[in-house]
């Protein structure tokens, strides 16, 4: 009986044993293997139930239960392995892809080459204007290479004018067109210094920053002093083009001249094989353009086919501009970096700095960069403008062309990504929606997806800003001496504020509060410490006796008399003051508080005529003196009356009474005394 209850015994163990080792293998972590994505309600079941056996199980039990819970936790993802960051050679890395730094490609505005025509010596204005003419079909620019002795005031007026049409700048050929090997170094100022600035006294809006050398010949020494001057030099004759990335000297640039005798077929055929190459710079020499061309001169015809050729071919790739424009921009590659503002997986932030003069080289730039294979679509954001973007496949990696970015910019570009949501950097993502951001007044606003594997996340579904709403009113701000008035209103969603119905600096008043230093005599000038009313700045003036009424000049009336009238006193326009009656007529001239010595009136008289002479201090008007043709029987000759003042005024007032149109003609009136100079 013993033997077989232990056999029973034996028996029940091992089925126990096996049947724990069974559920071990098929479920070892509690729950099967491969539901990565079983629901949180069944894990929470599960937690429950596992809460009810460490209640039921003793302390040793529950020391076992909770290390066998750690040994089921799955670790953690290493994130770093998706980082998103910029290393020290300049590349993107994210995951594990590592992009090449930014690049400037090509030219402005995305072309991939550049044309400059030239035109030398500036003798035809005529052929600045029809150039010009063909230019503003097309859009396109060039450079009148101008040599001061071929100019005279006649033609420096002419080209003034073209200029100012915007379709050429100027540079300069030399000042009195000396090949530069025959020329001695001393001579070098008056060629070259003397020149340029010669130009640019004489065509104020031209900055004269590019150079043609006569006879397309050049030494070292020559070219060194040059350099001082210019930024850039032509050559002629030989041909070439500069290359981007290439070994060129912006101071020996080869041309291709056009005689008389050139075939504008095979010529337009030798610039497509240079434009066609990506990065190039041709440049082309024209001396005139006339009708009836001949020798190193150039005929319309042939020029106006050519520009249209260039148009109808190269139009959307070939970047025609001036000589001054093109060496800017090749500068500017030399001198100028991209740099990495911000990135992350939807969006990179750059922009480019330099340190040349921000006056001149300030042309915006085109840049190239590398991204993911899933970026397939993108838009960048220069200066709160949303501008389309170029996106290239390539083989691993693609590429996007930003055009316009501006140079030393205080707002950097913007370019936000698009295109599949799926991309492999050492993860198969499942992405779900864990944010949605709502667009702000200037803020995008988008979507925000997680991977549930790694938690790298991304930002899509973009919102454009919804803008401003200035509502609420803030304050009133009155114009100060040099600030402006305003009124303030904020937006009613954010704290942004704008101002409106903006008002001039009143200027400053230094007419009241006034300290002499040095009292002003005939002929010496004084100088006075003032105060201005509005802020209490200070400031010392110069005085100097004068007469404080304008020279007064004779306007013409109906034909029968000229009177004079002075400053604002009568402007000539409004005679209903002169009547056929015998209204008294007022003539008023107001000036800033000056010390007045006398008054001085100068007219003519042709009937019974009296004057009154009133000055004003700020407070009240006073009569200082009077005049009658009853007292001063001169028949009809000039009268000149004085009255004496001697104090400070800042208006004098004379009345003509018993008047009429005919009978009076006033001269010149004038206030002698102290004023400032």
């Amino acid at each position: 009986m013993k033997r077989i209850l232990l056999s029973l015994l034996s028996i029940l163990l091992i089925f126990c044993l096996v049947s724990c080792d069974l559920d071990g293998f098929l479920n070892p972590n509690g729950k099967e293997n491969d539901d990565k994505e079983s629901s949180s309600e069944s894990e929470s079941s599960g937690d429950e139930s596992d809460d009810e056996e460490d209640e039921s199980s003793d302390e040793s039990s529950s020391d076992e239960s909770s290390s066998e819970e750690e040994e089921k936790t799955e670790p953690a993802p290493d994130k770093t392995v998706y980082s998103n960051k910029i290393d020290k050679n300049g590349k993107w890395i994210y995951g594990t892809n590592a992009f090449n730094a930014p690049t400037f490609s090509g030219y402005y505005h995305g072309y991939s080459s550049a044309l400059t025509m030239t035109f030398d010596d500036g003798y035809d204005s005529g052929t600045g204007r029809y150039v010009s003419s063909i230019y503003a079909k097309y859009g396109f620019r060039g450079t009148a290479m101008l040599g001061p002795c071929f100019l005279n005031d006649s033609l420096i007026k002419d080209w003034n004018e073209i200029f100012a049409e915007g379709y050429l700048d100027a540079g300069c050929h030399g000042y009195d067109h000396i090949n530069p090997p025959e020329l001695a170094s001393s001579g070098y100022e008056h060629e070259i210094k003397d020149a340029i600035y010669y130009l640019r006294e004489k065509f104020p809006t031209q900055r004269v920053l590019t150079f043609a050398t006569p006879f397309a010949h050049i030494n070292d020494p020559y070219e060194e002093y040059l350099k001082d001057y210019a930024i850039s030099n032509r050559l002629e004759a030989e041909g070439g083009t500069v290359k981007i990335g290439g070994d060129y000297n912006l101071y020996r640039v080869k041309s291709i001249s056009v005689l008389s005798t050139s075939d504008v077929d095979m010529f337009n055929q030798s610039i497509a094989n240079a434009v066609k190459q990506a990065g190039s710079w041709t440049v082309e020499l024209y001396h005139c353009v006339t009708d009836n061309a001949s020798g190193r001169d150039a005929t319309k015809q042939f020029f106006s086919s050519h520009c249209q050729y260039l148009y109808n071919h190269y139009k959307d790739t070939v970047w025609v501009a001036s000589f001054e424009d093109v060496s800017i921009y090749l500068k500017q590659i030399e001198s100028a970096k991209i740099n990495y503002v911000a990135s992350d997986r939807e969006s990179m932030s750059i922009s480019i700095t330099h340190d040349l003069d921000k006056d001149i080289y300030n042309i915006p730039m085109t840049v190239k960069l590398q991204v993911p294979t899933n970026v397939t679509s993108a838009y960048a954001v220069i200066d709160g403008v949303q501008q389309p973007v170029t996106v290239s496949k390539g083989s691993g990696v693609n590429a996007i062309t930003v055009k316009d970015v501006p140079v030393n910019s205080d707002e950097p570009v913007k370019i936000y990504f698009g295109g599949n949501d799926l991309y492999d950097n050492g993860c198969y993502h499942r992405y779900g929606r864990i944010e949605t951001v709502k667009a702000g007044c200037e803020t995008h606003g988008y979507a925000v997806y997680e991977c549930i594997f790694c938690y790298v996340t991304y930002k899509t579904n973009y919102t454009v800003p919804k803008g401003h709403s200035f509502t609420v009113f803030k304050e009133v701000v009155e114009p100060g001496c040099e600030t402006e008035g305003y009124t303030s209103y904020g937006c009613e969603n954010c704290d942004k504020t704008s101002k409106t119905d903006l008002a001039k600096p009143k200027g400053h008043d230094f007419s009241q509060n006034r300290e002499i230093i040095k009292e002003a005599t005939k002929t010496e000038d004084g100088l006075v410490l003032a105060k201005c009313s509005g802020c209490n700045m200070e400031k010392e003036i110069t005085t100097t006796y004068a007469n404080i009424a304008p020279k007064a000049e004779l306007t013409a009336t109906d034909g029968i008399n000229a009177w004079t009238y002075l400053g604002e006193m009568f402007d000539g326009k409004d005679t209903t003051g002169w009547t056929n009656g015998t209204n008294p007529v007022e003539l008023l001239l107001e000036f800033n508080t000056s010390s007045v010595d006398y008054v001085e009136v100068i007219f003519e008289r042709y009937c019974d005529q009296s004057l009154v002479v009133s000055i004003y201090d700020g407070t009240e008007w006073t009569d200082i003196g009077t005049w009658s043709s009853l007292t001063d029987a001169n028949g009809t000759s000039k009268h000149t009356v004085s009255f004496d003042v001697e104090k400070s005024i800042k208006s004098v007032k004379i009345t003509f009474n018993d008047t009429s149109r005919g009978c009076t003609k006033v001269c010149e009136i004038g206030i002698y005394g102290i004023t400032d100079k």
